[in-house]
């Protein structure tokens, strides 16, 4: 069996409107495999993205920042107004984002590793950056 490894990054830079509540953006939008239910192994077919999306209404509260990330078009319970993963109630991530800094430019990296052997593993991770 062949074993192979992905390593996939997407950096984001971006700065949150001043009276906003958060920032997204869209990866792998409108995948032709994933169009056509011949091409999708749960026979799925029609628009198709991931959606990630941080979150700042909950900064200066209780909650803090939140990153959501959205799936539409892979399986079919994917619904894009329910995300498919939160990170939340994260130290690293309230240190890094609070009510005086959270409108200046910062940089997302949404990172995937995955490692095919006789099982396939899938290892979200995220980094961000604040200048």
């Amino acid at each position: 069996m062949q074993h192979l490894k992905q390593f996939l990054i997407f950096p984001q830079m971006f700065r949150v409107a001043e009276g906003s509540n958060g920032a997204s953006f869209i990866l792998g939008a409108d995948d032709f495999r994933l169009e056509n239910k011949v091409f999708n192994s749960e026979m799925q077919e029609g628009e198709n993205y991931v959606r990630v999306e941080l979150d700042l209404s909950g900064v200066g509260a209780n909650g803090g920042a939140k990153i959501n990330a959205y799936r539409m078009g892979y399986a079919k319970d994917d619904d894009p107004t329910t995300p498919f993963f939160t990170i939340e109630d994260d130290e690293d991530l309230n240190t890094l984002i609070t009510d005086k800094n959270k409108t200046i430019f910062t940089t997302l990296i949404f990172s995937v590793l995955q490692v095919h052997c006789p099982l396939q593993l899938t290892e979200p991770r995220w980094e961000m950056t604040s200048w």
